[in-house]
Formats: structure tokens, sequence, C-alpha cells
């Protein structure tokens, strides 16, 4: 059983199913002061615990997700420098769903297109990438193009579910192009 008294860092060596990642994400919501040290742990060398760390606060966002506002911009810097495709999912489903920071948007569109147009990543990622860059299109609307060029090739050589989202995007993306021609 987990309880509260246990580090951070025992917590996070302990396999995780969803429901005690639920749990131990319902900590931090009693003890949003440790949430610093959580997002520390997504940094730490051990693949495993960067995963759970990353996975625990994707569970928190999911609950409470203005406890994660003030650390908008640790997450996009983490998820912007990550090699870990674990991490890179977790994170990219609270960021897809947060509000941008402007100074972020370039770096984010970048990445976020090159995972989107490139098969080496996990599907997650290339999805959870699509939908950032959709976001990023509704507040920077001349990269419409752009994005919708590439997220079109994903209709035709892309996974099933790919293509499901892509399809979906595209609808979008082409009502922000009309308002923009």
């Amino acid at each position: 059983m987990v309880t509260p008294e246990d580090s951070i860092l025992s917590l996070l060596q302990r396999p995780v199913s969803k429901s005690e990642a639920t749990f131990v994400a319902n900590m931090f919501i009693d003890h949003p002061d440790k949430i610093p040290e959580l997002i520390d742990y997504i940094k730490f060398n051990d693949l495993k615990i960067t995963m759970r760390a990353s996975w625990i606060l994707g569970t928190l966002w999911e609950i409470e997700p203005q406890l994660l506002r003030n650390h908008q911009y640790t997450l996009v810097q983490i998820v912007l420098s990550t090699e870990s495709d674990s991490v890179r999912r977790n994170l990219l489903r609270i960021i897809e769903t947060m509000p941008l920071p402007d100074e972020f948007l370039g770096s984010l569109f970048d990445i976020c297109l090159k995972w989107t147009k490139s098969e080496q990543f996990a599907i997650a990622v290339r999805a959870f990438s699509m939908q950032v860059l959709y976001r990023i299109c509704c507040l920077e609307p001349d990269l419409t193009s752009e994005v919708m060029e590439q997220i079109n090739l994903i209709t035709e050589f892309g996974s099933p579910g790919l293509k499901h989202r892509s399809k979906k995007l595209l609808i979008d993306l082409s009502k922000i192009k009309k308002k923009i021609e």
C-alpha cells in the first residue's frame, strides 16, 4: 500500500497500474508543493523512472490540470529535449491541451512537424504532435498550408489511427485556411 510518507522515488520504483497512478496523482493534489520534485524525475537517468513520472504527471493533468499550468514552460522544455518516446507521449498529451507559451511556438512547431513526418517515432507521439500543430495553426494561421501538406501524406501512408486523426485535423485545418484566404 502506498502512503504519503513514501518518497517520490520509492513510488516511482514500484510497478504502476492505472489505479495506482491515479492514487499517486491524487497524493500530489494534496501536496502540490511536491510537483516540481516529480517533474525533476522526468530528467532522471533511469528510463523506467522517467516514464513513470511522466505517466503520473499525465494522470494528474487528467484529474486537476490547473496544478500543472505553472509548470508548462518546464514541461515544454523537457518534451523538446527528451530522447524517450514514452516521455514525449505523456508530455505531449498534456501540452496538446494546455495553453501554448508564445516563446516556444517555433520550437514546438519544428519538433512536432519532425515527429509527425517521421515513422521512427511512436504512433501516439505522431498523433499528439499533429494535435499540437493544429493548436499552433490556430494561433499562427499562416502555418496551416505547411501542416496540411504534411498531414495529407499521413492520410495516404499512416496507420489506421493516424489516418483517422489526420482526416479530422485536415477538416479543422481547412476551416482555418478558409478564414485567412
